[in-house]
C-alpha cells in the first residue's frame, strides 16, 4: 500500500528532473508558421515597384526630357541673340547693292531664318519623345485607376491586385525606352475607358501638336515676311506672305485637332459595336455568387409536364403511400357492386322468359299470353 501510494510521486519527481536536465526543444512557431499574408503582399508590391518608384520615375523623366529639349531651346535663344547682333552689319553690307527695303529684308531674314530652324528642332524633339512618352504614361495610369473601383465587388484581394497592376503598369510606362515616336502601351477596355482616353487624346492634340503649330508659327510668320521682303522688296507682298503663312498655321492646328476627334470617335463607335460593350468592366461576380445562381434558378423552375409524370417518379417529390391503397379500394368497390341482369330481349333464342313483375307467374295462375291463346 505504501509503495503504490508513493509511486506517482516518484514518477512525477523523475519527470521534473529529466525536463530540467534535457535541453529545451526549439519553439515550433518559429519554424512552422509562415509569414503573414499581408507582409507577403507588401513584398510582392515592392518586388518590382520600389517604394516611391512612381514619384522618382516621374522626376527622372523630367530630367531626361529637359536634357533633350533644354539644349535645343538654349540653342534657339543663342541663335536669335547672335543673329540679332549681326543684323546691322548685314544691313549695311546689303544696302548698296539691293536698296533699303531689300537690305532690310535681308538683314531680318538673317535672324528669323536660323532662329526658326533652331526652334523647329526643339519642337520636333519635344513632339517625338517627351510628349508621347508623358502622354502614354499618363493614360496608362488613368486606365489603371479606372480599373480599381470596379474591382471592389471582388473583395480586398481584387482591389489589391488592381492597385498592384496600376502601379506596375504605370511604372513600366514611365521607365519605357527613350526612343522617337514610341508605340502607345495603354489598353482601355469598354466604351467608357475608350471614351475617356479619347477625350485625353483630344486635349493632348490641342496642347501638343496644336500649340506646337502656333509656337512654330510665331517664328515662321516673321521669317516669311522677311524672306519675301528680301526677295521682292515689296512690303505689300511681304505682308501677304505673312498672312498666308499664318493661315497655314491655323489650318494645320485645326486639322490635327479635327482628325484626332474623328479618330477617337471612330474608336468609341468601334468599341460600342463589340459584344457586351456597355457591360461594366468588373461585371464578373465572385465564384460563390455564380455557383449559387443556377441552384436558385432550378428551384424556381416548375416541371415541364406535371400531369403526365406519376407522383412516385417525379424528381424532388415524395411518393404518396396512400395512393396504392386508394386504387385498391376503388377496384374492390367496383367488383362488389352488383351488375344489372340482362333484359329478356338479350337472350339468343329470342324468347322472353317470365318476368319478376308478372302476377301470373308469381301466383301460379295462367299468364295473360296463355289466356289469350285459350281464347
Amino acid at each position: 500500500m505504501q509503495l503504490s501510494a508513493r509511486l506517482p510521486t516518484a514518477l512525477a519527481a523523475t519527470a521534473v528532473a529529466m525536463a530540467i536536465i534535457a535541453p529545451a526543444p526549439p519553439a515550433p512557431p518559429a519554424s512552422g508558421h509562415p509569414s503573414p499574408p499581408a507582409v507577403t503582399r507588401e513584398i510582392l508590391l515592392a518586388a518590382t515597384v520600389p517604394p516611391g518608384g512612381l514619384i522618382t520615375s516621374f522626376v527622372k523623366n523630367q530630367g531626361i526630357y529637359c536634357s533633350i529639349i533644354c539644349p535645343l531651346l538654349a540653342q534657339t535663344v543663342t541663335t536669335g541673340v547672335t543673329t540679332t547682333l549681326q543684323e546691322p552689319g548685314v544691313f549695311l553690307s546689303a544696302l548698296s547693292a539691293n536698296g533699303p527695303l531689300k537690305a532690310l529684308g535681308i538683314a531680318a531674314a538673317s535672324m528669323t531664318g536660323p532662329t526658326a530652324a533652331a526652334m523647329d528642332k526643339a519642337i520636333d524633339a519635344d513632339a517625338a519623345i517627351p510628349a508621347k512618352r508623358a502622354l502614354n504614361a499618363f493614360e496608362v495610369g488613368v486606365v489603371g485607376l479606372l480599373n480599381i473601383p470596379p474591382a471592389i465587388v471582388g473583395g480586398p484581394g481584387a482591389v489589391l491586385n488592381a492597385f498592384q497592376q496600376f502601379r506596375q503598369q504605370t511604372y513600366d510606362a514611365l521607365n519605357a525606352p527613350v526612343v522617337r515616336n514610341p508605340e502607345p502601351t495603354v489598353m482601355p477596355r469598354g466604351v467608357f475607358q475608350v471614351a475617356v482616353i479619347g477625350v485625353i487624346n483630344v486635349v493632348a492634340a490641342v496642347i501638343f501638336p496644336g500649340f506646337n503649330f502656333f509656337l512654330a508659327g510665331a517664328f515662321h510668320v516673321p521669317d516669311a515676311v522677311a524672306q519675301e521682303l528680301a526677295n521682292s522688296g515689296n512690303p505689300l507682298r511681304a505682308f501677304m506672305a505673312g498672312v498666308q503663312t499664318a493661315g497655314g498655321v491655323v489650318t494645320n492646328a485645326v486639322n490635327v485637332v479635327a482628325n484626332t476627334i474623328a479618330t477617337e470617335a471612330n474608336k468609341v463607335r468601334a468599341a460600342a459595336m463589340q459584344p457586351g460593350a456597355f457591360t461594366p468592366v468588373a461585371a464578373l461576380r465572385p465564384v460563390t455568387t455564380s455557383s449559387v445562381t443556377p441552384d436558385v434558378t432550378i428551384a424556381q423552375t416548375p416541371p415541364k409536364k406535371p400531369k403526365k409524370t406519376p407522383p412516385s417518379q417525379t424528381s424532388g417529390q415524395v411518393p404518396n403511400p396512400l395512393a396504392g391503397l386508394a386504387n385498391g379500394l376503388t377496384k374492390a368497390t367496383k367488383a362488389l357492386t352488383p351488375k344489372p341482369e340482362p333484359s329478356p330481349k338479350s337472350k339468343p333464342d329470342g324468347k322472353s322468359g317470365p318476368q319478376p313483375s308478372d302476377r301470373g307467374a308469381q301466383t301460379g295462375l295462367p299468364s295473360r299470353p296463355a289466356l289469350r291463346a285459350n281464347r
